[in-house]
């Protein structure tokens, strides 16, 4: 087993089962390389293996009616290892008892008295460490991250609008922006992601799913969230895949995923996000399962410096664009961080003055003079540009551009990115670099601190 490696095991058993307290307490204390899961039903079981997270192997009561050969099954197709804990198996009768379950599918069997050495021994031949990029690496200091925190780009929208088409296109158009250096990653945090085949990547993994594993038990370095992220080398951005199925949300833990996302504000100089429309959390709906599906959605909507609303001028598309508004500003979301854009918009003044007077009947908050007004993104042929993987053209990224640069910029007359480049510069402790010739100065001064937590003179 690697060093770095630990074994993430789940436990099915009766409550009240001796193995089952061991093993937790086993874990709890450190006293061997696992982390343990209890699992007090089948269906959690298969709900917690189907949640795309890694696990080494299932410690699983043979007393139980749900270990069958069925569930046996499922572990495997989990790419698991099934241990089968069997009270039979040290009687005179083990031999058909251990043909029995290797017949069904189990890789291996203890007996329920079983002790710490037999249990790592069984884990080491059958199950697999988690550990590196697709699992959780050593815990690191927060000085290996820089200090400063990028801006944030929302994308979001109702189905069929374009919103990834958008996002890709502010992400291409902050690239090629000199104030960010090209330091632009989008990440799909859609549940349904699909930038990773709009992108032709030919692999999901490693995405979203091993960036949050990486941070349940450290912080890796600059380099390591970096490597997870696919280049985009003609639009200029980098890229960091979604779920590689829907129902692997349970695998997105809130905690983990604040953290990966604190991550990446201080790796690039701007993040893009394209992310679901769907905001709904404990307070509104009562279900803390609802909140956890939707913390992607929920954490880029809240940590967004700009949030770019999509929708298209047609009676459907603004009024879903108009429910989505509204539903950001009951999520607490402050108008002037919030853009319409008018996907497919049409080309004539006086028809996009139409469909802003609509917005403005609808909704009174953007009545007034200080309600910036809709992106229009023309018409493109967006299929021939996603097939060739070529640069989206100037008609579609300069709108929104424009759209973005307005709010970073436009209320308050600060550029967030230069704000964003002074605060990664720190004044150096005196003394901290040695000493200077004869003619040079106090040695009081500035350095940049480097994405390693290094400090240049």
């Amino acid at each position: 087993m690697s060093g770095r490696g630990r074994f993430v095991v789940l436990g099915l058993a009766h409550p009240r089962a001796d193995w089952f307290r061991r093993v937790a307490q086993w874990a709890n204390a450190a006293a061997l390389p696992i982390e343990f899961v209890k699992c007090l039903s089948g269906d959690e079981l298969r709900a917690r293996l189907s949640s795309g997270r890694a696990h080494s192997a299932v410690l699983l009561d043979a007393s139980l009616p749900a270990v069958d050969r069925d569930l046996l099954a499922v572990v495997a197709d989990a790419r698991c290892a099934s241990i089968v804990v069997d009270v039979s198996y040290g009687s005179t009768d083990a031999l058909n008892v251990a043909r029995n379950w290797f017949a069904l599918g189990a890789s291996a069997l203890l007996v329920p008295d079983f002790d710490r050495a037999a249990l790592l021994d069984v884990l080491s031949e059958h199950g697999r460490p988690i550990s590196s990029a697709d699992e959780v690496p050593s815990a690191l200091d927060d000085s290996s991250l820089p200090p400063w925190r990028g801006a944030v780009i929302a994308v979001v929208g109702t189905g069929g609008t374009g919103t990834s088409t958008i996002a890709m296109a502010g992400a291409q158009a902050l690239a090629h922006d000199v104030r960010y250096g090209g330091s632009v990653v989008l990440l799909d945090a859609c549940r349904n992601a699909e930038q990773a085949m709009l992108h032709d990547c030919g692999a999901v993994s490693p995405g979203v799913q091993e960036l949050v594993e990486a941070h349940r038990n450290g912080r890796p370095t600059a380099g390591d969230i970096s490597r997870i992220a696919f280049a985009s080398p003609e639009r200029g951005y980098d890229l960091i895949v979604g779920l590689r199925r829907s129902r692997f949300w349970g695998s997105i833990r809130p905690a983990a995923f604040r953290s990966a996302f604190s991550s990446m504000t201080r790796v690039w100089q701007a993040v893009v996000v394209d992310t679901d429309a769907d905001l709904e959390g404990e307070s509104e709906g009562g279900s803390a399962d609802i909140e956890e599906r939707n913390v992607m959605s929920r954490t880029a909507i809240h940590e967004a410096d700009v949030v770019l609303v999509v929708g298209q001028p047609s009676l459907k598309g603004l009024h879903s664009l108009t429910r989505l508004l509204v539903d950001l500003a009951e999520h607490g979301v402050r108008s002037e961080r919030v853009i319409p854009v008018l996907n497919q918009a049409p080309r004539t003044p006086r028809q996009r003055a139409a469909c802003t007077a609509v917005l403005a009947d609808l909704i009174p908050s953007r009545r007034g003079a200080g309600a910036l007004p809709p992106a229009f993104v023309p018409v493109r042929p967006v299929d021939r540009f996603l097939r060739d993987g070529h640069r989206f053209p100037k008609s579609m990224v300069d709108p929104v551009n424009r759209a973005i640069q307005s709010v970073l910029q436009g209320h308050d007359g600060v550029d967030r990115v230069v704000v964003a480049a002074r605060e990664r510069f720190v004044r150096v402790r005196p003394g901290s670099l040695g000493s200077y010739g004869d003619d040079e100065s106090d040695g009081i001064g500035f350095g940049e601190q480097g994405i390693d937590g290094e400090v240049a003179g």
